[in-house]
């Protein structure tokens, strides 16, 4: 025996500096499972790619060689439902930036007129949602096109964002959902913006979805005003009795602000409603018959606190007057 075989089923110790094993295995110059590409300084991290180690040698697994996978691709399948292909991966500072293209060649207006050609280019970023708790950036070119249909030089809309916003479609309707829920200075102070871009994001993504639906087939809605702020601030409140959903919001509690939304409604569904919930006060009941012949049916609550006042007034009465109830 000269010296010492190497059995088949032995795995040899992996070097500190990596290569080789003797038996032809990849082995690892420690935890090296995430490199990166060396790029000039200050261009950030370009792709990152994972490295031979598919288990850890400290755990003492057998170790294989793996395919290198780009950062690059890892975001373009996170970024598939945005419809863009992600060309650069950037940290600058705490922030994540996310070079990407459109995948549609044409130029597009809001109005829906499209073009192949463009009349200049600059380059935008909109805020995404987070990753890992670090803020993402969606950096893409923007091109202006001259619109054959509104005869002026606007800017393309692009997928990923409503037209004019600074943040991605996907943030607006989180931040939204979350607005429903908590106030704008926790959901700020939790997304780190600022609580006017909370209130601009909460109008963006209700003008989107408000349209003319929502006022097919009424036939019975709800009207109350509520307080939003001190010094006796009131909105109007429009409601479907049928859906239970909040269909009109006007500033105010006078009988203009109602009448606003049966203007909006039109004389043709005004004509459809047939009963109408609201307080006992004057003003809505007025604008009510002014512009429907719908029936006006009071709140339970209000009729009942009546009558409980005017029994609370006859006891009084009766005590003061000994004079014995009718």
């Amino acid at each position: 025996m000269g010296g010492r075989s190497h059995h088949p089923l032995r795995r040899s110790r992996p070097s500190r500096r990596g290569g080789t094993s003797r038996d032809g295995a990849c082995v690892c110059d420690g935890p090296r499972w995430l490199a990166s590409r060396t790029k000039p300084a200050g261009t950030g991290v370009c792709a990152a790619r994972t490295g031979p180690l598919v288990v850890s040698v400290f755990l003492r697994q057998p170790i294989y060689e793996v395919d290198t996978v780009c950062a690059t691709t890892v975001f373009n399948k996170i970024a598939a439902p945005l419809r863009v292909t992600v060309t650069d991966v950037v940290f600058e500072g705490d922030i994540l930036v996310l070079c990407i293209r459109a995948t549609r060649r044409r130029l597009r207006c809001v109005c829906g007129w499209s073009t192949p050609s463009s009349y200049d280019s600059s380059r935008r970023r909109w805020r995404h949602l987070d990753i890992a708790g670090t803020k993402v950036f969606l950096e893409a070119p923007v091109r202006r096109l001259a619109c054959g249909a509104c005869q002026r030089v606007v800017t393309e809309d692009v997928d990923w964002a409503r037209h004019g916003a600074r943040h991605t479609r996907l943030f607006d309707n989180v931040v939204a959902w979350w607005c429903q829920r908590a106030d704008r200075t926790s959901v700020a102070e939790f997304w780190r913006c600022d609580w006017a871009t909370v209130t601009a994001i909460a109008g963006r993504v209700v003008a989107d979805n408000l349209g003319d639906g929502r006022f097919e087939g009424l036939t019975r809605t709800g009207v109350d005003e509520i307080s939003w702020s001190k010094g006796h601030r009131y909105v109007t409140v429009v409601v479907d009795q049928t859906s239970g959903n909040v269909i009109w919001v006007g500033d105010g509690k006078n009988a203009e602000v109602l009448g606003e939304f049966y203007t909006l409604l039109g004389v043709d569904r005004c004509a459809l409603l047939t009963a109408v919930s609201m307080d006992m006060g004057r003003a809505f009941a007025a604008a009510t018959r002014a512009h429907t012949t719908a029936t006006i049916c009071w709140d339970p609550f209000h009729v009942v606190k009546l009558l409980n006042k005017a029994v609370t007034d006859t006891v009084r009465w009766s005590r003061l007057t000994r004079v014995p109830w009718p």
